[in-house]
This record gives structure tokens, sequence and C-alpha cells, in this order.
């Protein structure tokens, strides 16, 4: 009985190393893939309104989303006012969140509305962000100044859907911040107390 289960396996024998070269390609494929996504890119689907117009501008009628790809190789330090990033909220770490950078450190910002100060000074190491949709966001204006090593990336392309695939700075032509901005003539320095 167990002679025919054996002739069966010795015709399977020329299938294992095709077997075996094949497994060893797809699990690189899959680590490669993974390490480029978390270190390299991300694409993400802009959920919500707090960025419309500019992203996602039908989730509140069709809930249609934007598929952005986020470029995770962006120093913070290279971050400009205008762009768009992604973020681990402060108030709720588990969350991703998407918004616009306004203020860089060392840049003043006079709020409107929900933040308990009227005036702030962007501290070192820290950025100021704002929803584009002021009405529909949680941002800045609830829990201040964002530390930069929260930051996950900057948004470079819309991938999905075809019909606004492109470049985000294309599309950040009219964006109007809801807090005034004063940039500060010399940016943020490490406080003297931590120059040691």
């Amino acid at each position: 009985m167990a002679a025919p289960f054996f002739s069966r396996l010795s015709r399977l024998r020329p299938w294992v190393p095709f077997v075996r070269k094949y497994t060893y390609y797809t699990a690189a494929g899959v680590a490669a893939i993974a390490f480029l996504h978390d270190h390299v890119y991300e694409v993400t689907g802009v959920e919500g309104e707090s960025m419309a117009p500019t992203l996602s501008p039908r989730y509140h009628d069709a809930g249609e989303l934007d598929q952005v790809f986020f470029n995770r190789l962006v120093p913070p330090q290279l971050l400009r006012r205008g762009d768009i990033i992604s973020f681990r909220a402060p108030n709720r770490p588990e969350q991703v969140s998407i918004k616009r950078l306004v203020a860089l450190p060392g840049d003043t910002v006079i709020t409107r509305g929900r933040y308990p100060f009227k005036k702030v000074r962007v501290p070192y190491n820290h950025v100021w962000v704002e929803g584009d949709n002021w009405r529909r966001t949680v941002d800045s204006n609830d829990f201040g100044p964002l530390p930069m090593g929260l930051i996950n990336g900057r948004a470079e392309y819309v991938v999905l859907p075809l019909s606004r695939r492109g470049k985000v700075s294309d599309l950040n032509v009219n964006f109007k911040t809801y807090s005034k901005v004063i940039p500060a003539k010399f940016p943020a320095q490490l406080p003297q107390e931590y120059a040691d």
C-alpha cells in the first residue's frame, strides 16, 4: 500500500526545485514591498471632509476617496508651508491624520476660534497643521503644535481616481489658512538649556 504513495511522491520530485525557487522569490518580494511601505512610501485613502476641496472633494456626496502617494523619505526639516502631510494624531495615536502644514518652527500663529490662546509661537521641532475645510477638521486649533516626530510623510501624487491623477502640488493653488501666520525671520533654534 505504501509503494503507490511513494511512487507518486517520486513523480513530484522534478517540481521541488521549481517550487522552492518561486517560494523564495515570492517571500523576498513580499518582504521588499513591506519594507518599502514602512520606510519609503505609503498609499493612503483620504477619508473625511477635512481636506476638501483639495483632497477627496466628492467624499461627502459620493463617498469617493482620493488615494494619495506619501513620500516617507522627506526629512521634516525639508517640509514647507503649504505641504500636505500625514502624521499620527497626538490626541489619538492609533489614527493617522492628513492635514496641511501652515506654520513652521518659530512662526507665530494668530488663531481663530477653538484654540485657547489667541497667539501661539510654534516651538522648536514642532509645526502647525490645519485642514482645508475648517468647519470639518480636528487640527492644531484643537491639539496645538504638532511634534515633527509624529510626521509620517508628505503627499506627492493623487493615484486614484484616474480623473484626479496628478501631483498634489498642482492641487494646492487656492488654499487659504483659517489662522493667520506670521513667518519667523529666523527659524526656531534649539533652546539653550538643551544645547549641551
